[in-house]
């Protein structure tokens, strides 16, 4: 919703104002995510992975600078044209190569490998209250990597 915003920032009538409270949104979402059975990776991952999934979907429009000002439209040559079509070619290669090595890291990171963070459930859950955090059924334990153990 944020990339939407900024795309068609040029037909709002308060591209600021929407701006915002997009992101107070997001804030709101991360905060909740606090509380027992939210799930903050779930938020932040979906964010991230929304805006690499933005940049192959809606590459940016010819001639829209990014800034909230109204600009005036003018013709462009062929070649700047053809040179922002490559652009745009290169910035939805790049969201994609970003997804797949997104996705790829952490998949190994908490799948196969299973990473052991101490500190990971706080970013899920902040134990307010002695029992408040205890009803998960997080295994949090290190184990063994099942890559490392392999010969």
């Amino acid at each position: 919703m944020v990339v939407d915003v900024l795309k068609q920032r040029h037909i709002l009538r308060r591209p600021k104002r929407e701006l915002t409270k997009i992101l107070i949104l997001a804030l709101i979402a991360v905060l909740l995510g606090f509380l027992p059975f939210f799930d903050n990776f779930a938020h932040v991952g979906g964010f991230v992975m929304g805006y690499f999934m933005s940049l192959i979907f809606i590459p940016p429009d010819i001639g829209q600078p990014l800034s909230f000002t109204r600009t005036e439209q003018r013709e462009y040559t062929a070649d700047e044209k053809r040179w922002f079509r490559r652009y745009n070619l290169g910035v939805m290669l790049a969201g994609f190569l970003a997804i797949v090595a997104y996705f790829l890291v952490f998949f190994l990171l908490f799948y196969d490998i299973q990473l052991y963070c101490k500190n990971c459930l706080y970013f899920n859950c902040i134990p307010l209250t002695e029992n408040l955090c205890k009803d998960l059924s997080v295994d949090l334990t290190q184990r063994r990597c099942h890559v490392c153990t392999t010969a």
